[in-house]
């Protein structure tokens, strides 16, 4: 660029040169025609009028204009064909001879005598070249510069970024296989922890212990209680009484055949049944199939056996040879049963179940005792 415009200005420095030389050439050459002696009409009438010019005072009168290129060059003969027309002795109607003349240099020309301003020089197209390839080199190394900032950008996001989306792609689930659902079993009610039932056992008579019986049957009347409560007997001291010494106490005989079958072990129910109140007894076992036998043969015996925890029964004996127990089931549980008469509901019932014989005095109270028991031995 610089090379262009060093250009530019020569060439505006060359052309004003040449118009100002242009300008004095045409200075000079209007000064020679006016300097030179001008032939009119007048003195073609009159030639007696005429001046006459000398040589000299023509190349004085020229000199006076300024330096031409006619007589510039020094010791140089006077060419101006005007002078040699006077020297000559030429006269009018004459013309000067050209042929022998010598040769006037004519004015320079500006084009041809000045070189050109924009030629081309070695120099100027090596600093061309020169420029052209600082150029280049520079171009070449931004695309350096930017294929690597694109290549580091790519390493350093774009691979991250596809990372992260493999890290994010959905991952299969796997559903958890379709079981058999469980069946809801309804829940099973709470087995009421056994009471404990105090006798002074050791001072006690039969009546006193009939009435401890009446006493928890009236407090569970009270209570609203619809459910048999089971009782442990126990003395005074906490010790538990066996089932031998609270028949004997209280006076019930059952057959040796039976007591034989039984363990000392045993439990007093009581149940609120309107406005009976029932007696309920669980003594465990030994030997059920002997039990079994031993409580068939003395069914007609068992009123009056179990006739102490027959609460508020009514005065009156009843002829055993009319006694017959009958048959059923509860909750597939076999029961024995015999309706006391005119007794107002109260009965003897009996069964064996989960290795217990069971006594009742009402129907309600024996079916509820049957209850408990199931409840205990269902595992929970």
């Amino acid at each position: 660029m610089g090379n262009i415009l060093n250009m530019d200005v020569g060439s505006l420095f060359n052309k004003k040169e040449d118009e100002q030389k242009t300008t004095s050439l045409d200075v000079e050459s209007e000064q020679i025609i006016k300097a030179a002696p001008v032939e009119t009409m007048f003195y073609d009438l009159n030639p007696d009028k005429k001046p006459a010019i000398t040589p000299n005072q023509f190349s004085t009168e020229t000199a006076k204009q300024g330096n031409s290129p006619l007589n510039s060059a020094p010791g140089a003969p006077n060419q101006n064909p005007f002078a040699a027309g006077v020297n000559g002795g030429l006269t009018r109607g004459t013309q000067p001879n050209i042929s022998n003349q010598p040769n006037i240099p004519l004015p320079p020309n500006p084009q041809a005598a000045t070189p050109l301003s924009n030629t081309i020089t070695p120099g100027s197209v090596q600093i061309k070249k020169s420029s052209t390839g600082k150029i280049i080199g520079i171009i070449i190394s931004i695309l350096i510069v930017l294929t690597l900032a694109g290549g580091l950008y790519y390493f350093l996001v774009l691979s991250k970024d596809s990372e992260l989306v493999e890290l994010e792609s959905p991952t299969e689930i796997t559903l958890p296989e379709e079981s058999t659902p469980t069946p809801i079993q309804p829940p099973v009610p709470e087995t009421p922890k056994p009471k404990y039932m105090t006798f002074d056992f050791q001072t006690s008579s039969a009546a006193q212990i009939i009435a401890t019986l009446k006493k928890y049957t009236a407090d569970a009347k009270a209570s609203g209680e619809t459910k048999a409560l089971e009782y442990l007997a126990v003395d005074l001291q906490n010790a538990p009484i066996t089932f031998s010494a609270f028949s004997q106490k209280i006076g019930i005989t059952l057959s040796p055949e039976i007591t034989a079958t039984l363990n000392d072990s045993f439990s007093i129910f009581v149940y609120n049944e309107n406005a009976l109140a029932g007696i309920g007894l669980a003594i465990e076992i030994k030997d059920e199939a002997t039990l079994k036998t031993a409580l068939l043969a003395s069914e007609k015996d068992l009123v009056s056996a179990l006739n102490p925890i027959i609460l508020d029964r009514p005065a009156g004996e009843i002829d055993k040879n009319t006694i017959v127990f009958g048959s059923g089931t509860y909750k597939e549980v076999p029961v024995k049963f015999y309706n006391l008469p005119n007794a107002n509901g109260l009965s003897i019932d009996y069964a064996v179940i989960s290795n217990k014989l069971i006594f009742g005095t009402t129907r309600f109270t024996f079916e509820s005792i049957i209850d408990s028991i199931k409840s205990q031995s269902t595992p929970q």
